[in-house]
């Protein structure tokens, strides 16, 4: 397999797996990560049957070398990361207010660090990359849906922090795309990934600041 290559974490959350296989229909090599070895092995002995070879790898996205390590692996193996998408998801429950600080740091590890230090990770390896690069953080819920406060809360800081990283990597050319998808719509999970894969065309999408998405709140 040869670049763009794309990395998803959480590739067996809902989310992440349809994210995969939208990426994979476009042609675009993937490296699958999760955290649950059998649930990621299940994911890509699905989209395994479709005639696309993937390749998949245990990620602990609250663990910033093994995303330093990640990268090195894909680079040798596979080609440059041009698309990371970050699916990893824990969600405690509804409430914020009573919420236990076990949830709320897991909540926070996997939703939000996990994120940043992705971008951490790969940010020095794309500098100055003659494409740009793709970053998606995506998540499952919208605080109307009343459902998933702790998660909202921290995706929406996740969201905050892509935004940034946007307007700091403009200049190297990288395009960050991130979206808030609700579980409600799943509608907006293929306009986002399209949108990705327009990213890595100059043509089609010049580098710049996150956009709002649809399902973005």
């Amino acid at each position: 397999m040869s670049g763009p290559v794309a990395v998803v974490a959480g590739a067996a959350t809902p989310i992440g797996r349809e994210v995969a296989r939208l990426l994979q229909e476009d042609g675009v090599p993937l490296m699958l990560t999760d955290i649950n070895a059998d649930h990621l092995a299940m994911v890509a002995a699905e989209m395994g049957q479709t005639g696309y070879a993937v390749a998949t790898r245990v990620l602990d996205v609250n663990e910033p070398e093994a995303w330093v390590r990640l990268f090195q692996h894909v680079e040798a193996s596979m080609g440059p990361v041009q698309i990371l998408v970050n699916a990893a998801d824990f969600d405690p429950g509804p409430a914020v207010v009573g919420m236990s600080a076990g949830d709320w740091a897991r909540t926070v590890a996997i939703n939000l660090s996990g994120v940043v230090y992705g971008l951490a990770a790969l940010a020095p390896r794309i500098q100055g990359r003659p494409l740009p690069v793709s970053i998606m953080t995506t998540a499952g819920q919208r605080a109307e849906d009343g459902g998933h406060g702790p998660c909202y809360v921290a995706r929406r800081a996740a969201l905050a922090i892509a935004d940034r990283w946007a307007s700091e990597l403009a200049a190297d050319g990288v395009r960050v795309v991130a979206s808030h998808i609700p579980a409600s719509d799943p509608g907006a999970v293929p306009a986002l990934v399209r949108r990705a894969v327009h990213a890595l065309d100059r043509r089609r999408a010049p580098a710049g600041s996150h956009a709002p998405e649809a399902g973005d709140s």
